[in-house]
């Protein structure tokens, strides 16, 4: 949720709360992501735990094995 705030000296104003994403996962309890996300450094992005399934279609994984043999020395 995000919401507008104004304020100065004498009055603090918020805005209405407005939700940010739909967040459709699972948090197990168990977890050390106990909140199930985590916003990025520059606050554009977010980090969420979800579970398989729980989208319709995700993004292609790529997993690059050996990389260290492929960075120039």
């Amino acid at each position: 949720m995000a919401v507008e705030i104004k304020a100065n000296v004498t009055a603090f104003e918020r805005g209405a709360p407005q939700a940010l994403f739909d967040l459709r996962s699972e948090i197990l309890p168990s977890s050390t992501a106990a909140i199930g996300y985590v916003p990025a450094p520059d606050g554009q992005r977010f980090l969420v735990v979800t579970t398989p399934g729980a989208t319709a279609e995700a993004p292609p994984l790529t997993v690059v094995v050996n990389w260290p043999a492929s960075v120039k020395k």
